[in-house]
Order: structure tokens, then C-alpha cells, then sequence
């Protein structure tokens, strides 16, 4: 049986997987994790490949008042980059008061595109 959100939370839920499919079509896959509840919302993510990294994102728990968090493989050589407390390292993208609660994870998405375009340039460090 399929874990559902609660109902406010399931309709969030529906509109960020609509803003994804939107934006980015079949190249960005839902993902889960299980190291969190079902009904929580760190228990969701997505998987995509941008410019040849392999980028994996994540909601926060406190989404949307708090941003995804994205890891790259290869990890990114850039100062740009949190410990996770897990032995990896998540990009830093936006300072915490940056963020947006009316933003998904399509617009968070598109601020790592951005940047790793950069990177692949030689436009950022």
C-alpha cells in the first residue's frame, strides 16, 4: 500500500511533482529515503544527471520553510559545500534566509543547474 501525506501536505506534494515534470520532464526520477518517515517530508527526493554530475535531492523535513538539499557524484570541487554529518557534503547554494516557502524543488533544481553550469565553465570556484 502506497504511503500517503497529509491532505495539506499531499496537495504540496502534487504541486511540486507537477512544477518537476513541468520543467524538467522524464530526466528528473522521485527518489526515497528511508532513513526517514513515510509521512515526513525528507522521505522524498529526486535523482537527475546534470552536465555529467549526478545530482540527488532531498527535501527538508521543515520543506517548505526550509530548502532542499542536493549532493553531486562526483562531488563538486567547490567551497560551496555543508558536512551532512553523514561524511558527505551537500551544496550551499542560498543563505537560509534566502529562501522562499512558496519555492519548489523545480526552482531550488534550477539554482543547481545554474551553478554547475558555472562550475563546468570555469565561472565559479
Amino acid at each position: 500500500m502506497k504511503a500517503t501525506l497529509p491532505s495539506m501536505d499531499g496537495l504540496r506534494k502534487a504541486r511540486e511533482d507537477v512544477a518537476l515534470q513541468r520543467v524538467y520532464g522524464g530526466t528528473v526520477q522521485p527518489c526515497i529515503f528511508r532513513d526517514a518517515q513515510p509521512l515526513s517530508w525528507d522521505h522524498y527526493g529526486i535523482v537527475t544527471t546534470i552536465l555529467g554530475w549526478r545530482v540527488i535531492g532531498r527535501y527538508h523535513r521543515q520543506h517548505p520553510y526550509e530548502p532542499p538539499r542536493f549532493w553531486t557524484i562526483p562531488e563538486v570541487l567547490t567551497h560551496h559545500l555543508i558536512h551532512d554529518g553523514n561524511g558527505g557534503k551537500y551544496l550551499c547554494l542560498w543563505h537560509r534566509t534566502e529562501w522562499n516557502k512558496d519555492w519548489t524543488m523545480a526552482t531550488a533544481l534550477g539554482v543547481v543547474h545554474r551553478f554547475l553550469g558555472q562550475v563546468y565553465h570555469g565561472e565559479i570556484d
